[in-house]
């Protein structure tokens, strides 16, 4: 069965590992925001990614590693009608290590407040953006770091 077209973009960008710790941040960044919730605990924060997709899976450990020198617990739960569907999770539970992350995504400030251009909902801290000009503009923020 030939595969979606957004399933060939994600193949495709999953591929692609950024070395630059600039580009790394930027695209965990993204993947905060699309596929993760963040929960508040009594230590701190907890982050929570979760994919359908392997390749994404290994690129966000691979980044995490990499970008914060940190070792995700990754686990894999079987789902859907006979098991053919796989959702992959990868937790960052260390509570320093969930902060420096948000706070290098810009998610959250040094004072574990969310700025003011923030909103908490559904336990997952998000980016409060109107307009597509000021998402772009966050994005070229974060890339320029």
């Amino acid at each position: 069965m030939p595969m979606s077209f957004s399933s060939d973009v994600k193949a495709e960008l999953a591929e692609y590992i950024a070395e630059a710790r600039h580009c790394l941040i930027a695209e965990l960044s993204a993947m905060l925001s699309m596929s993760a919730r963040v929960r508040k605990r009594k230590e701190g924060y907890e982050i929570i990614f979760s994919t359908e997709n392997i390749a994404v899976a290994r690129k966000l450990a691979i980044y995490i590693s990499n970008g914060f020198n940190y070792i995700s617990q990754v686990s894999v739960r079987t789902a859907g009608h006979a098991g053919k569907n796989h959702i992959y999770t990868i937790k960052v539970e260390d509570c320093t290590v969930a902060e420096q992350i948000l706070m290098a995504a810009r998610l959250m400030t040094v004072d574990e407040e969310p700025s003011p251009d923030m909103m908490l909902k559904s336990s997952m801290v998000i980016k409060n953006v109107e307009t597509v000009e000021t998402a772009v503009g966050i994005l070229q923020e974060i890339v320029s770091l």
